[in-house]
């Protein structure tokens, strides 16, 4: 219950008239906000405790007894005060002991503080703690908001999202779809997009789907029926005809590491990935280069091989199409690639292993194989996840920017209800030397 007080003699004789506020309700602090206390308190404890003595005398008078009757003797030790602008101040006061609270208790009083408790006890406007609360927006570190900041952590204010998104219309949650997340990669993307959706503001629930297209199909009508604002696809494959059927729906939906030249997408630009690494062994003057290259439902598979190819091309050498081996993605399709590879009389020099694990897979069997690399035979892989540079020869690799591939779709996630042309953003990746590959001898 929220009692506004006029006193002018219930004070004990004082002639001054003001008003005060005094929130009391059961479970939770009550907050007590004096307009002016520079012409009528101090600071000091013992005025403070005066006023809710006062206040005390004014709730009771008005039926209302939830204030234990020894305020003044005992408010010391429940008692909070801050700074209110230049209007004020405000007094937190517990009901009970100070100490560790039940954690139900914790909830249900947070639960119940609302943004004009807040904008009371920082002095500013429900507006403006609104704006400055909003996870959307750019953190402020105005001295207005800090004040908020911290009169919201005072107060133990828990923003209420059901509440806003019931609000806006929306739920701030957003889909990803991905192959699965035993493979680091997909790890390593659907932990970045989760990064990207804490910053705006939304959370990431994520799908999986084994390759397996009626797989996808389930997991995004799953993802639409719990209300997700839009879809991040990391699954999709060349020739998909999947974004047809959300487009038609009206789904936002975004491409990200994976494209079928079907919609919005932010990519790594492979292509590019693929040209470095054979550029790499290149210059180390490697020709005889084999690449194991995954699976060409693909696009990101398919655009290192182009990349791989352009750069045999520049230097004038014809690519060994039966060192070109298409497998899947895991350490045992890279095993297998290797011991067929080296099963023969010509043999490669170099190795381009679409991604790390093939390479380690790779790496694995040609030392059982008693072939050393890189003295035997130079390997690049591709994404750089953590383990490889832990590796006893540490891989040779490209390093892909999942943050800012992430952040990117994110971004287009949010324009997509606004734009009519399907943007494709392509971020570099970055070629990382390590002790895989050598300068080959003959």
């Amino acid at each position: 219950m929220l009692a506004d007080a006029a006193s002018g003699s219930a004070s004990g004789g004082s002639s001054c008239s003001w008003q005060c506020r005094l929130l009391l309700t059961s479970g939770r602090p009550e907050l007590l906000h004096l307009p002016d206390p520079r012409s009528y308190f101090s600071y000091n404890k013992r005025m403070i405790c005066a006023a809710v003595k006062w206040l005390h005398h004014v709730v009771v008078k008005t039926s209302c007894n939830m204030l234990p009757g020894n305020v003044p003797k005992c408010i010391a030790r429940w008692l909070t005060v801050g700074p209110l602008s230049d209007r004020g101040f405000y007094l937190v006061l517990s009901k009970g002991e100070t100490g560790v609270q039940d954690d139900d208790d914790q909830r249900e009083r947070a639960s119940r503080i609302t943004l004009y408790e807040v904008a009371a006890a920082a002095g500013v406007s429900k507006s403006t703690v609104s704006r400055i609360l909003d996870e959307r927006l750019p953190r402020s570190e105005s001295a207005t908001a800090k004040r908020v900041r911290q009169a919201a952590s005072n107060l133990g204010y828990i923003r209420d999202v059901s509440a806003v998104n019931l609000r806006r219309g929306t739920t701030s949650t957003v889909g990803i779809i991905v192959p699965r997340l035993t493979d680091t990669v997909m790890a390593m993307i659907y932990e970045e997009l989760a990064r990207a959706c804490l910053r705006v503001g939304r959370f990431a629930i994520v799908a999986t789907t084994d390759e397996k297209p009626e797989a996808e199909q389930h997991a995004a009508e799953t993802l639409l029926r719990r209300g997700v604002d839009g879809l991040v696809l990391s699954s999709i494959k060349v020739g998909d005809p999947f974004t047809q059927a959300l487009r038609a729906r009206g789904v936002p939906f975004v491409l990200a590491l994976r494209t079928n030249g079907d919609g919005p997408a932010s990519l790594g630009d492979d292509e590019l990935g693929g040209y470095l690494a054979t550029r790499h062994l290149l210059d180390l003057g490697h020709r005889r280069i084999a690449m194991i290259a995954g699976r060409s439902f693909a696009s990101s598979a398919v655009a290192r091989q182009v990349g791989f190819r352009r750069a045999l091309h520049e230097a004038g050498i014809g690519v060994n199409e039966e060192w070109v081996l298409e497998t899947n993605f895991d350490l045992d399709a890279g095993a297998d690639a290797a011991s067929s590879l080296f099963s023969t009389e010509e043999r490669p020099s170099a190795i381009f292993a679409v991604n790390d694990n093939i390479a380690i897979g790779a790496i694995a069997r040609l030392a059982s194989l008693g072939i050393e690399v890189p003295r035997h035979v130079s390997i690049v892989g591709y994404n750089d996840i953590p383990v490889v540079r832990h590796l006893p020869t540490p891989l040779t690799t490209l390093r892909v920017p999942f943050d800012q591939i992430a952040t990117r779709a994110i971004e287009l996630l949010d324009n997509v209800s606004r734009s009519a042309n399907y943007e494709v953003r392509l971020t570099a990746p970055t070629l990382i030397p390590r002790r895989s590959t050598a300068t080959h001898r003959p």
